[in-house]
């Protein structure tokens, strides 16, 4: 086939073109010019790979659809995620628009999933990777099924060890590239120091409270603060409290015992159903509400414009804003927001 890949100039994704070749597909090289990005390193490896290569001007994009809801999800109380919102609205759907209109069969990534038809969904689905420690299906629940009809991962059975040995017996330049552990456009991790000066951020201080509406002291705005965080609150107890809510319209961070942080019932808006159409009953289903996470049973139900998760063990730090992720085994059914 006629293939674009996505190319970053990490090891993934040109290891990902070395596999497609190898296949006997044609293969194009692609990287989105997103925020700050230096496309040098994808150029290179677009050139050991001996492929042609293109820079696709997507800044606008990342700042409406990537950017601007992450500063104002932060404001509203709720922590985003970023990769998932760019994949769903950013890169894939890009990536797909300008390979179809070039005559691409295909589009390719280098991440850890599957895709692959499915005889019980009677339609080509994402599955989890073989290597579950990298599996990264979790930040693909927002695609639409167009493009996973048209989207290949040529990673899905190879582990992460193998993938930088291939790279270093091929001497490709990207296997001296470091795995990128951060969101892109905050490598330094200063996410608040991003919030403030460069999207224009700022939130007063407000009420640390417990769960009975008990004002346990001041906090510094509630952009700098996240579910489940126990240090740099600066206040001391007893006992360790940790971040278990926060209220944009009281501009209210509640503190709780480590027990308090744990929830078996949430609900999710603007659920994509992927492999799947929207259950008229509960169904059984697994559920991550991390990306890092090990899925739990757990039922799941729509109700209202909503689904409901119902989880058979207590998941730690349930956090507003996150993607709540659904499977049936390996299938990825999709995933929503969590409210």
């Amino acid at each position: 086939m006629k293939v674009l890949c996505a190319m970053s100039g990490g090891v993934d994704s040109t290891l990902a073109v070395k596999l497609l070749q190898r296949d006997g597909h044609s293969v194009t090289g692609a990287t989105l010019a997103l925020y700050n990005t230096d496309t040098a390193l994808a150029q290179l490896a677009a050139r050991e790979m001996g492929i042609e290569h293109h820079v696709i001007d997507a800044s606008a994009e990342f700042k409406s659809n990537v950017l601007e809801n992450f500063a104002s999800e932060y404001v509203k109380g709720r922590t985003p995620n970023p990769c998932v919102r760019c994949n769903m609205t950013v890169k894939f759907p890009l990536i797909y628009a300008f390979a179809m209109e070039r005559g691409f069969d295909a589009i390719a990534t280098g991440h850890y999933a599957k895709a692959e038809y499915s005889e019980k969904y009677a339609r080509r689905v994402i599955k989890k990777a073989q290597d579950k420690s990298k599996d990264q299906s979790y930040v693909l629940c927002g695609l639409s099924r167009d493009i996973v009809e048209h989207t290949l991962f040529p990673l899905a059975a190879i582990h992460k060890t193998t993938v930088r040995a291939e790279a270093e017996k091929g001497a490709m330049a990207s296997a001296r590239v470091k795995d990128s552990q951060d969101i892109c456009f905050v490598p330094d991790k200063d996410y608040v120091s991003f919030l403030e000066n460069v999207m224009g951020v700022h939130t007063v201080p407000g009420n640390f409270i417990d769960s009975f509406g008990n004002t346990l002291g001041t906090h510094k705005g509630i952009i700098r603060y996240t579910v489940g965080q126990r240090k740099g609150l600066g206040l001391s107890f007893d006992a360790p409290r940790f971040v278990i809510e926060k209220n944009a319209s009281d501009n209210t961070v509640t503190l709780g015992r480590f027990e308090e942080q744990f929830r078996t019932r949430f609900t999710v808006r603007d659920f994509n159903w992927l492999a799947a159409d929207a259950p008229e009953g509960e169904i059984k289903v697994q559920i991550k509400t991390r990306y890092a996470q090990q899925s739990v049973p757990s039922a799941l139900r729509c109700e209202d414009g909503r689904v409901l998760i119902e989880t058979s063990e207590p998941l730690r730090a349930v956090t507003a804003g996150q993607s709540a992720v659904a499977y049936d085994d390996d299938v990825l059914l999709g995933g929503g927001i969590i409210e």
